[in-house]
């Protein structure tokens, strides 16, 4: 179990503030940035994590907004094709 402080203020011992929680409750109410986006229903870029655009990891412990891994994978495959062209001028001077 853990103690939750229902004020938000770590360092306050105020029975009347504390609450024990489990581990995963406790993160779930936590106010770090990937507990609030979860929460709020959008990924960071403001795209919906519903329906098509919600890929869930196998075994649930991890969700991922499609467009923004479309996103994500079109940028990679940009800098792998820009670095083969950087490579290639290089390789025909050294011959």
């Amino acid at each position: 179990m853990d103690l939750d402080h229902l004020c938000r203020n770590p360092s306050c011992v105020n029975p009347r503030h504390l609450e024990a929680v489990t581990h995963k409750e406790n993160l779930r109410r936590g106010v770090a940035p990937s507990m609030l986006t979860f929460r709020s229903g959008y990924c960071q870029r403001g795209h919906a994590m519903t329906g098509d655009n919600l890929y869930v990891y196998p075994g649930g412990q991890r969700r991922e907004c499609r467009a923004c891994g479309r996103l994500r994978e079109q940028n990679r495959q940009r800098r792998r094709h820009r670095s083969k062209q950087e490579m290639a001028p290089n390789e025909a001077s050294s011959g």
